[in-house]
């Protein structure tokens, strides 16, 4: 978009824990290093920058939801949106802080029961080792399906089978669990919840998976099932498709980006107004709630979500795209 940019920015509260566990996610338009996840202290708030040339837009709060926002800048690039972002904030940089979870006995009764197991079959089964099926793993509450998943993300175990393609980790020297058990989508992602598009087209959902947020795709030909569209272990990619997405399924949003750039071309025709009076000018314009409220950004209904994850290995599933019309 010519002489604006805006990223989205979404905010989780998980309340009620003595470590705050809150998760800001910043996406924005540009192919790579698009997407950043923040550590959040309790609360409804999203930050204010510090920079002047980055504002923030208003939003509802909701204790239910995600929170969604924007911050645009007339003057800065995207590069320059992002980096303000993370000279402020602190990032999610270790694997075991993308869990969710309050309590982590669970995790580690899950993780030596599968060592043990593990090992017993390397002194029983030498010529060749059989796989630990994940069916028995979940059927007898030995490990959830989000624990399994945090102990491939952590290299501690690797997925093989038909059903693999929720955590898809290619670590060696580490118990094999054969994922020969369908999982309910409802099971894996935070809360049970998603935000469901309203889009044309192929139904997608919005969740927080793995403790970032990605997207589903729900299969055409089968309503009941579910397939990954962003990619497991390289969020930082994912947040070009996750824009595209809030911009096709919110037209509010659509709108309001439009406003904004009509703004700024029709007060530049005052070529005698300074540029910092200006932005000024335009700040205090487009920030009053109350004058405003179509700036106003709606938090994400988030519903529970139904069906089943499926692995479909689609060779033109690559080219997948959410964008909606050039704004």
């Amino acid at each position: 978009m010519v002489g604006i940019n805006c990223v989205f920015a979404f905010l989780l509260n998980i309340p009620d824990t003595p470590n705050p566990r809150s998760r800001m996610a910043v996406v924005g338009n540009r192919p790579q290093d698009n997407y950043m996840l923040f550590h959040m202290t309790q609360g409804q708030e999203f930050p204010v920058l510090k920079t002047k040339e980055i504002f923030m837009m208003p939003y509802r709060k909701s204790r239910k939801n995600t929170l969604l926002t924007s911050y645009c800048s007339f003057t800065l690039g995207l590069f320059r949106i992002f980096q303000s972002f993370g000279e402020q904030l602190s990032r999610v940089k270790k694997i075991e802080d993308l869990d969710f979870k309050r309590s982590s006995d669970g995790y580690e009764l899950c993780k030596k029961t599968i060592w043990e197991w593990w090992e017993t079959k390397k002194l029983t089964e030498k010529n060749k080792i059989n796989p630990i099926g994940m069916d028995i793993l979940v059927t007898q509450t030995i490990c959830s399906p989000s624990q399994i998943t945090r102990l491939g993300r952590e290299d501690k175990l690797r997925l093989i089978g038909d059903y693999n393609c929720f955590a898809p980790y290619l670590t060696r020297h580490v118990p094999v669990i054969n994922a020969d058990l369908r999982l309910k989508l409802k099971d894996i992602v935070w809360g049970s919840q998603a935000f469901i598009g309203k889009g044309k087209g192929p139904v997608h959902a919005l969740v927080w998976y793995q403790g970032n947020l990605h997207i589903f795709q729900r299969r055409e030909r089968n309503a009941g099932w579910w397939y990954l569209v962003t990619k497991v272990g390289a969020e930082n990619e994912n947040g070009q498709v996750i824009y595209d997405f809030i911009i096709k399924n919110f037209e509010k949003v659509k709108n309001l980006h439009r406003n904004l750039q009509q703004q700024k071309l029709n007060s530049l025709r005052n070529v005698q107004e300074c540029n910092s009076n200006l932005f000024s000018k335009m700040k205090l314009r487009i920030c009053s709630k109350k004058r405003h409220s179509e700036y106003v950004f709606d938090s994400l209904s988030m519903t529970t979500i139904n069906g089943e994850l499926g692995c479909f290995y689609d060779p033109n599933r690559s080219n997948i795209s959410l964008r909606g019309p050039d704004l």
